[in-house]
């Protein structure tokens, strides 16, 4: 069975978690922290490059990042989510297609900018999507990674105290005893299984710049300056990046690979 097949009820998130997916102001703000990191990375314009937007969902994030870039690929398995996207962003530039992304249907290195935010945790093997990343991107490309942290005491997508640190056996009894849910299907990394999984590319970790300039790269929906919240996350900042509940970083492809520029 494919992995689109087999897994297409996890990804639903348009019909499991409608009001984040279609809340059109949760979904730009999102975006505003994506460009605000990439334009850090960048310093120059961006407009002339080529972006893929994974896991795009309803599609307000993609049609936010068209502004900073020449042409934008929205991709998602939710069909009904792409479908919404599809029908209520009419741009030229913007192009919405329903995808595994761990089967992308683009070329190798075809794209300049990958956009991989907070979906590694939900794909069935998530070192063939960052392999998939590398491979569409072009020579020196990067992707905008973004995603939890398995050792954050709080699970993010069901709310439950450890729930990331238990064996599967004892997280699918704890998210059925408490939400409901059939199984926990998430896979969360800590930092130094992120390192791993990404060897293949340059990592630019943006945690700790993240967390310490919240106002800078548009974070003040999370953390607001002068609270105990932004103190909190300013240790964490200098003392443990490590424990951050989210990492961001930026992963760049080589220039140069097997001899080949």
């Amino acid at each position: 069975m494919s992995a689109i097949k087999e897994y297409n009820y996890q990804y639903e998130y348009s019909k499991i978690r409608p009001e984040p997916m279609f809340d059109r102001a949760m979904r730009e703000q999102k975006a505003k922290k994506i460009i605000a990191v990439l334009r850090d990375f960048y310093q120059v314009d961006t407009r002339s490059l080529s972006c893929l937007d994974m896991s795009c969902s309803t599609g307000w994030i993609t049609k936010y990042l068209k502004a900073s870039f020449g042409s934008v690929i929205g991709m998602d398995i939710d069909k009904d989510a792409v479908i919404f996207g599809a029908t209520n962003i009419k741009d030229r530039s913007v192009k919405f297609v329903v995808g595994d992304s761990m089967n992308v249907m683009l070329r190798d290195s075809s794209v300049d900018v990958v956009i991989c935010t907070h979906m590694y945790e939900h794909v069935p093997d998530s070192e063939r999507l960052i392999k998939e990343i590398y491979r569409v991107l072009k020579p020196g490309g990067v992707c905008f990674f973004a995603g939890p942290n398995k050792l954050w005491p709080i699970e993010p997508h069901h709310n439950l105290p450890g729930l990331s640190w238990l064996p599967k056996l004892v997280a699918n009894y704890y998210v059925k005893m408490f939400r409901g849910q059939e199984s926990y299907y998430e896979n969360l990394v800590t930092y130094r299984q992120l390192k791993r999984l990404v060897s293949s590319f340059e990592m630019i970790d943006y945690t700790s710049k993240v967390l310490r300039e919240p106002v800078k790269y548009m974070m003040t929906d999370m953390i607001r300056p002068n609270t105990f919240k932004a103190f909190v996350a300013v240790v964490i900042s200098k003392v443990a990046p490590w424990l951050s509940p989210t990492f961001v970083c930026i992963l760049r492809k080589k220039e140069i690979e097997n001899g080949k520029s």
